[in-house]
């Protein structure tokens, strides 16, 4: 069993070189298929978020395994995954500015996109677009804070040309709860009032996998880091082994245990923790980021 760790590892790292990032898709796709087993237990729909793994090909397993689509953070990703042949695709951040929003308008040509944004893409695509409210029900990150402004905003996307009101996105804290519970209530009965209605309420993310089917009135949920990540930094419970060895590329799951290692819950928190970095002299930065070329990401144009 050794020698064959030794020549698995000698032949990733003649053909791809070292450091390389080697999945076990057994592994893999058995997380895919926990996580749909707890949404359809439940009864809420599964819309996994793709901006872990940034792959059309898992999120086609997903998708294959029951999900519903899949959750996108920005447009370039949402333009891969349509490439990759993803039909159902909601992003789940603003876009802004016409250049985007000329990308978006293209994109809504060729799949229905739902997003928290926008009449003039709308236009480019010739067709509405699905909008959703992001409400903000105490974890303090993004969006509306108050029930009636959710349905003010609801009113202001139907009323506007080639927008659709879908719904709502939301990423409750994990012990808030019975608190979103209540936003949604009030927030549907102002909807009711207005002549509307939710087709979607959204919730997220890893940290509230165990909360599934919790809020009444979900119909989806959308999760992280279930595929290939383990427990992400949270309780979720969905465990996938994170390997390394050495330096050297090792590969995960139930076949190598020996490889077993590191639980990358433990790296992640030691990368965030604060360091002292120098103080940089004023000008100095222009200097140091002189020729430099950023990394273009997945998608951008």
């Amino acid at each position: 069993m050794a020698a064959d760790h030794e020549g698995l590892k000698a032949e990733i790292a003649r053909i791809y070189g070292t450091p390389a990032v080697v999945i076990d898709l057994d592994k893999v796709e058995a997380n895919i298929a926990r996580l749909q087993a707890v949404c359809d237990a439940k009864g809420v729909a599964n819309r996994p978020h793709i901006k872990t793994h940034k792959s059309p090909e898992l999120a086609r397993l997903q998708i294959e395994a029951g999900a519903r689509g899949i959750t996108c953070q920005k447009l370039g990703e949402a333009e891969v995954m349509a490439d990759g042949g993803i039909d159902d695709i909601l992003i789940s951040y603003n876009i802004l500015g016409e250049q985007k929003l000329g990308r978006l308008g293209h994109l809504q040509r060729r799949v229905p996109v739902t997003i928290a944004g926008l009449p003039q893409a709308a236009e480019i695509a010739g067709r509405d677009l699905e909008v959703v409210v992001e409400c903000d029900t105490g974890r303090q990150r993004a969006g509306v804070e108050t029930p009636g402004e959710a349905v003010e905003l609801a009113k202001l996307i139907a009323g506007s040309k080639g927008l659709r009101f879908a719904g709502f996105l939301m990423y409750p804290p994990e012990d808030g709860w019975a608190r979103t519970q209540v936003f949604l209530d009030t927030a549907n009965a102002g909807l009711r009032e207005a002549g509307l209605e939710a087709s979607i309420v959204s919730t997220g993310g890893s940290p509230n996998i165990p909360h599934i089917g919790e809020l009444k009135g979900a119909t989806e949920h959308r999760a992280r880091s279930h595929a290939g990540r383990g427990r992400g930094g949270n309780a979720g419970g969905l465990r996938v082994d994170r390997l390394r060895d050495g330096g050297q590329p090792g590969r995960a799951g139930a076949r190598h245990p020996r490889l077993r290692l590191q639980d990358a819950d433990e790296r992640f928190r030691r990368a965030r923790r604060p360091r002292p970095y120098p103080r940089i002299p004023r000008g100095a930065h222009r200097e140091i980021c002189r020729g430099a070329r950023l990394p273009r990401s997945l998608g951008e144009q």
